[in-house]
């Protein structure tokens, strides 16, 4: 599987990012990670009406989730 950052998505679709309003994101517990790579870009330009995910919590491999889901 190749991975590939938020940002490299977003400019490979030449979409413009504030016309995205809905995020999926499945990552099978790497959820903090993208959410600490992405902190930049969606403090930003991308500010997505809904973001849908599943926490897969028994992999968090940075975090534990009461400290993820305190960051928002």
């Amino acid at each position: 599987m190749e991975a590939r950052t938020l940002s490299q998505v977003l400019d490979a679709s030449h979409l413009p990012t504030a016309s995205i309003a809905l995020l999926k994101i499945d990552v099978e517990g790497y959820e903090p990670r993208v959410f600490m790579g992405a902190a930049t870009l969606m403090g930003g330009a991308l500010r997505p009406r809904l973001i849908v995910m599943e926490l897969f919590v028994h992999r968090f491999s940075d975090c534990d989730v009461r400290t993820f889901l305190r960051t928002f």
